[in-house]
């Protein structure tokens, strides 16, 4: 348990620079969906992916379609 809450705080700590592409002009939107534990990384056909483009643990945001929606989270779980 001890190691498991330092661990969630570096992948918070790692995740935030994804805050600077939510809603940029002319990038990928995202959207925040909570946080979720990834379980299965990919599963069909879905991969989650940190800000650096590496597998992560943990997901917070997840990205908006073409059509302004925002699609279920096949790959993991809510926290």
């Amino acid at each position: 348990m001890f190691i498991l809450i330092p661990l969630l705080l570096s992948v918070v700590v790692f995740q935030e620079p994804a805050l600077d592409q939510v809603g940029g002009h002319g990038q990928s939107s995202y959207e925040y969906v909570g946080c979720h534990v990834v379980d299965e990384n990919p599963k069909d056909g879905n991969v989650a992916f940190g800000p650096l483009g590496v597998k992560t643990p943990v997901i917070f945001f997840k990205q908006v379609s073409d059509d302004g929606t925002v699609g279920s989270i096949t790959t993991a779980k809510p926290c």
